[in-house]
């Protein structure tokens, strides 16, 4: 008998506060919930947060060298800070029951589980970049720079347990159903200029494929009164997907 490709959906409920309560739910009910101190979390994410800046800096600088993407190192030290902040989102505040259910989420229950997908649920105010959660031993990583292959990081959870952040007011059923791609709608919303900039710099084959049918369902939004407009007469559950296309500086 074949094994089973059913996808486990697991929900990992974020309750705003300090410390954070950290909820692990299967579509059958809970499984286990414990604290963690707010700050480690922010610490270890800030971490990760450089160390991605770090590979965009190298990324971005040997494009434009026109260097092949050697970033081998660059990667395994994401791989370093997502390791650091698995720690933290698995490390309790001190004493029973909080520590008991941490190392048993940890060591016994999330390892056992296959073909697993996480949500997690969040409130606004909490910025953790779970995707970026690495779940080996980065020392294993090759010091090899041309050592890029998705495969030899196949243990981030956004790859992993292809993990997605759903926000308090979202249900996860939501995400656990999605549309099917071909009857995904989709509604762009950009600033005019710099997508007909970005646009002209596109294959004329992707062009349509873009305009044709990425954003088939609804014209672009281009100001804040359109888009106002547009949520006012929107029907519930109408849109599965919107699309921001913005420009910026280094600080805005």
């Amino acid at each position: 008998m074949s094994p089973s490709t059913e996808s486990t959906h697991l929900t990992l409920d974020v309750a705003e506060g300090d410390p954070l309560k950290l909820s692990w739910r299967t579509p059958v009910g809970d499984e286990s919930s414990y604290h963690v101190q707010l700050q480690v979390l922010k610490r270890a994410s800030t971490t990760v947060r450089t160390r991605l800046q770090d590979l965009i800096t190298s990324a971005i600088a040997r494009r434009t060298a026109k260097e092949p993407l050697r970033l081998g190192l660059e990667l395994k030290e994401l791989a370093k800070a997502g390791y650091g902040l698995r720690r933290a989102i698995f490390t309790s505040i001190a004493g029973n029951p909080d520590e008991e259910e941490a190392n048993r989420t940890e060591s016994e229950w999330l390892p056992n589980l296959s073909n697993v997908t996480i949500h997690v649920r969040v409130q606004h105010g909490v910025f953790i970049p779970w995707g970026l959660v690495y779940d080996a031993d980065p020392s294993l990583l090759s010091d090899d720079p041309d050592a890029i292959a998705i495969e030899r990081f196949s243990e981030f959870w956004c790859i992993k347990y292809h993990l997605s952040t759903v926000y308090n007011r979202i249900l996860p059923s939501i995400v656990g159903r999605p549309t099917r791609t071909r009857d995904v709608k989709i509604v762009r919303l950009s600033h005019k200029e710099a997508w007909t900039k970005a646009l002209g710099g596109v294959p004329p084959a992707e062009q349509t494929v873009v305009e044709e049918k990425l954003f088939r369902h609804h014209a672009p939004i281009c100001s804040s009164e359109e888009f106002k407009d547009f949520r006012i007469g929107e029907k519930k559950n109408e849109t599965d997907l919107l699309y921001f296309f913005g420009h910026a500086d280094g600080a805005a």
